[in-house]
């Protein structure tokens, strides 16, 4: 997706009411011409344990190489991603370090109550997405895969200055199997703001 579709998507969501959650400096920046798009990625990795709603990202989280862009449930106040695509991977390992661990997004290696889940994305109390996690892992499908990411019909904002909440919603009655070994990881692809030059 190229970066002018991205950057008209930016700049309608910041003339919506509350400019769309994003930080005054972006806005700023936004009408001076001073902000660009460029591709990247974000990622983050978290243990969980399974229940009916599974919070993925938790208020004591810190950032870290390899393990999550996010402080706490934030990014940078002065960062917006434009994410155009998403991908869900799964671990069921031993130890504490999300970052240390081996995941795997193909389907047939999973657990079925994990495959059956929904994958929610909130900023601010607002759903951004809902979205089976099925959606999320490598199968093949040419019309929505590049790869094994799932390329989103639309983008979504994610406001650096905003409060993120990433969900699993798991099927009432299923059961992942290991209790503390549950890990995930989400891997956001889009493009992200950064100031010229």
């Amino acid at each position: 997706m190229p970066a002018m579709v991205a950057a008209n998507f930016l700049a309608a969501q910041a003339s919506k009411g509350n400019n769309g959650g994003l930080a005054p400096s972006i806005i700023s920046d936004l009408q001076k011409g001073n902000i660009e798009l460029q591709p990247g990625g974000l990622i983050h990795c978290t243990q969980f344990t399974e229940g009916n709603i599974v919070e993925l990202l938790i208020s004591s989280n810190n950032r870290a190489n390899g393990k999550s862009d996010f402080n706490g449930k934030k990014l940078d106040a002065n960062q917006a991603f434009v994410v155009t695509g998403l991908r869900i991977a799964y671990a069921d390992a031993l130890g504490t370090n999300p970052a240390a661990v081996a995941y795997d997004s193909d389907r047939e290696n999973l657990p079925a109550a994990l495959v059956n889940s929904m994958f929610e994305i909130h900023q601010d109390g607002k759903r951004k997405i809902r979205i089976p996690v099925s959606r999320l892992l490598t199968q093949v499908n040419a019309d929505s895969q590049s790869g094994d990411l799932y390329q989103l019909p639309g983008m979504i904002l994610l406001a650096g200055d905003s409060e993120t909440d990433i969900k699993l919603l798991m099927p009432e009655g299923a059961a992942i199997g290991a209790t503390n070994n549950n890990f995930a990881r989400i891997e956001f692809e889009g493009f992200q703001t950064r100031t010229r030059s």
